[in-house]
């Protein structure tokens, strides 16, 4: 019995990692400002594996190359205003918000 314990952890020991799936979601991005510029358009729909609007922005900036760091962004979520790190699901709308002057 004590061989095929040691078979056993053996075989786990050489079995590949589990590669965690992400979770595909289909997202509604609203783009305003200097972010309607660079992108071009002003609504699109995105499928994204991202979890977190920061993750989703990083995402499109890199895509996009979007100009603003994401330190200097705000992110409405289903035109709410969250944090950067709130978690989006499926179906949600997001608008990434640049910094805005008044007068």
């Amino acid at each position: 019995m004590g061989n095929l314990v040691g078979v056993k952890l053996e075989c786990l020991s050489r079995a590949k990692p589990r590669r965690q799936e992400v979770e595909m979601k289909r997202i509604r991005v609203q783009y305003y400002a200097v972010f309607r510029e660079q992108r071009g358009i002003h609504d699109e729909v995105v499928e994204t594996g991202a979890a977190t609007a920061a993750d989703l922005y990083t995402e499109l900036a890199g895509r996009y190359r979007f100009s603003l760091p994401s330190k200097l962004v705000r992110a409405s979520i289903n035109l709410v205003f969250k944090p950067l790190n709130t978690h989006i699901e499926d179906e949600d709308t997001v608008v990434f918000i640049p910094p805005v002057a008044g007068g």
